[in-house]
C-alpha cells in the first residue's frame, strides 16, 4: 500500500508498519528472522484482522462473502509460498489446484478425505473467488460444530445431492493456527525456508 508517497509492505498503525524499501533491504541482506516476522505480520494484517473485525462488529450473515473471500485468499497465499511446485503457463490451473489441495491435506488434521478437500477447492474456494457465489451448493454449519467443513447429503430420496458446508469461524481459527505453525516451521526447517525464500525473492527483488 502507499501512504503519503511511501510504499509499505504492510501498514497497521503509525508505530506498526514496514516500508517496502526496508523489507527489500532485509531480503537483500538475508535477515531471515526479520523477513519471516514481517511476512507473518502482513498475512495477519491483510487477512485475519479484517475478518475478525467483520465478524465482531456486524451480524454474522451480513458479510459472509467478504469473510469467505479473505479466508480462501489467505489459504491461496499460504499454499503458494509453501509449495515446491510452481506453475508452468500451460499447467497453471492444475498446479494451483494441486498446491492448494495438498496444503489443505497437510494442515487440516481432522478432515483428510480427498473428496472433501477437492470439493472445498472447487465448490467453495473457486466459486467464491471467480463467481461471487455464497449459495450454490454451499451451506454454513452451526457455530457449535467444531469442524471447518464437511460434505453433507441433502434432498429427498432419489433427488439427493452432496453439498459442502463451511463453518467460517472455525475456518478462521484453524487458519490462525496454521499461520503460527508456519512461522515456526520457517524458522526451524531449512528446506521450508528455502522454498519460501525463493518465492519472496522472486516477488520483491
Amino acid at each position: 500500500m502507499e501512504k503519503e508517497g511511501i510504499e509499505y509492505i504492510y501498514y497497521n498503525t503509525e508505530d506498526d508498519n514496514v516500508t517496502l524499501i526496508d523489507f527489500k533491504n532485509d531480503i537483500n541482506k538475508d535477515i531471515n528472522d526479520e523477513i519471516i516476522n514481517i511476512f507473518i505480520k502482513k498475512i495477519r494484517c491483510d487477512y485475519i484482522e479484517p475478518v475478525e473485525k467483520l465478524m465482531g462488529e456486524f451480524p454474522e450473515e451480513k458479510y459472509v462473502y467478504s469473510i469467505s473471500l479473505l479466508l480462501v485468499s489467505c489459504l491461496d497465499t499460504l499454499s503458494y509460498y509453501n509449495s515446491k511446485e510452481k506453475s508452468l503457463k500451460n499447467e497453471e490451473k492444475y498446479t494451483a489446484r494441486k498446491n492448494y489441495t495438498n496444503f489443505l491435506s497437510t494442515n487440516f488434521y481432522k478432515l483428510l478425505e480427498t473428496e472433501s478437500i477437492g470439493r472445498f477447492y472447487d465448490e467453495f474456494r473457486s466459486k467464491i473467488i471467480h463467481q461471487n457465489s455464497t449459495s450454490f451448493l454451499i451451506g454454513y454449519m452451526p457455530i457449535e460444530n467444531d469442524e471447518c467443513f464437511e460434505i453433507e447429503r441433502v434432498g429427498t430420496k432419489g433427488k439427493e445431492k452432496k453439498i459442502i458446508k463451511v463453518n467460517l469461524k472455525n475456518l478462521k481459527e484453524t487458519i490462525k493456527m496454521i499461520i503460527d505453525n508456519y512461522s515456526l516451521e520457517l524458522k526451524k526447517k531449512e528446506e521450508s525456508f528455502k522454498i519460501f525464500s525463493e518465492v519472496i525473492k522472486n516477488i520483491y527483488r
